[in-house]
């Protein structure tokens, strides 16, 4: 009978007899067990692994990966509410078309002069950044989503000049400490609690977390939790109506509030208006003229009126936890 022919592995290099015969003599051992004579004894294991014998042809090995991947449902086959970080990322097909081009294709890190491919890739597309937003200087794009967070978080507290940020509890730790650290010494970071039996953010807590020292609020949708956050939206249509108004009036001694929300309850009727507000009409009127300019809605044109009572009732349901 003819032997088998010895098997070299096809993803360890240097598996064919003849090179491992070569490489022992050059470095002057008889066998690879001499090489392994340092290890103590009790630290050897003399059996081979419990494991599955290899496969000889990368077909059978593709074959097997399939047929276990195919017991999992993909993320592309349905919509994906996993959480933990495991979003559904939507890749232009153009993408792999420039990465795979000579000119890119060539180590992810390095240092400036070895690394041609990286910075050329930056070099045109801050090129094209800088064409298309008509700047003179674009910088380079952040290193990964963690550290695009902070920097997002921190633009808002410079551009703002107010000294806080709101997070939720349920974001993922690697994220809460890259905020944090980068916000060091120059925000403070708010936490807000979700709800413990939907998993979303508290709504209560966030409207009495939010106020005119409030630089950016995040919100993750779907969270770390995959819920996705139905309520965010409401809160910040509200905020964007409203929050002019907080904000001239931070400590409600005006009740510019009070009085839009009775104005539009009671179909602006001012004299029913004034008569629960006990304000005296000059007054009234007055700051509802405040109100349409703190908010640029007017409080005659229907569209407008409706922006203004969908953010009241909106404000009032997340205040009573609904």
């Amino acid at each position: 009978m003819t032997e088998a022919a010895p098997f070299v592995h096809p993803y360890i290099p240097n598996s064919a007899p003849a090179t491992r015969e070569a490489m022992l003599r050059a470095v002057g051992a008889s066998s690879t067990e001499e090489l392994l004579e340092a290890i103590p004894e009790k630290l050897r294991l003399r059996r081979p692994l419990d494991v599955p014998a290899a496969f000889r042809s990368e077909f059978e090995l593709d074959r097997h990966l399939q047929q276990v991947l195919a017991k999992n449902e993909p993320a592309s086959d349905a919509p994906s509410f996993l959480g933990s970080g495991c979003y559904p990322h939507y890749v232009p097909a153009i993408c792999d078309e420039i990465n795979t081009r000579g000119e890119f294709l060539t180590a992810y890190a390095g240092e400036t002069y070895e690394d041609h491919g990286k910075w050329q890739a930056l070099y045109e597309y801050t090129s094209l950044m800088a064409d298309l937003l008509e700047m003179d200087v674009v910088n380079v794009p952040t290193y990964d989503g963690y550290q695009a967070l902070a920097t997002s978080l921190r633009m808002a507290v410079r551009i703002t000049g107010r000294p806080r940020v709101v997070i939720p509890d349920t974001i993922e730790r690697g994220k809460r400490e890259r905020v944090e650290g980068f916000l060091e010494g120059v925000a403070e970071v708010v936490t807000v609690a979700s709800d413990a039996q939907t998993g979303a953010i508290d709504e209560a807590a966030l409207a009495e977390a939010v106020d005119e020292t409030v630089a950016a609020v995040l919100i993750e949708s779907p969270n770390y939790l995959g819920v996705v956050e139905a309520g965010a939206e409401r809160i910040a249509f509200a905020d964007e109506v409203l929050g002019p108004l907080d904000r001239h009036d931070p400590d409600r001694k005006m009740r510019l509030v009070d009085a839009l929300r009775l104005y539009l309850r009671l179909a602006g009727s001012m004299e029913d208006v004034f008569g629960q507000l006990g304000m005296h009409r000059h007054t009234l009127r007055t700051r509802l003229a405040l109100i349409s300019e703190l908010t640029g809605r007017s409080l005659v044109e229907p569209d407008d009126r409706f922006e203004l009572w969908l953010a009241v009732e909106m404000r009032d349901l997340t205040e009573a936890g609904e």
